[in-house]
């Protein structure tokens, strides 16, 4: 999840490591968000399981899947912005 650095303003004597970084969301954290691409993923995922039992698995297949996964986590997304970000203060 990419964000867009803030426009600079006033004096630029500062380096980047100085600069306060602060964004503010109102979101409510209290439960997992409801993400209907997600849970339609694992419902294949697991389907594809269930299916197969002992066959062989087609490894590309749930790779693309776990990949796809990945992607429409947005839980965990967020929750890995914030460990590489730095410091965070939830409210």
């Amino acid at each position: 999840m990419a964000l867009a650095p803030p426009p600079h303003c006033g004096d630029d004597s500062h380096s980047e490591e100085q600069r306060a970084k602060l964004i503010a969301l109102d979101l409510p954290f209290s439960e997992k968000e409801r993400n209907l691409g997600l849970q339609e993923i694992r419902e294949l995922q697991k389907a594809l399981q269930e299916r197969s039992g002992t066959a062989p698995k087609d490894p590309s297949l749930l790779k693309s899947l776990s990949d796809i996964e990945s992607r429409l986590d947005s839980d965990r997304l967020l929750i890995k912005a914030v460990r590489e970000g730095g410091s965070s203060i939830f409210h």
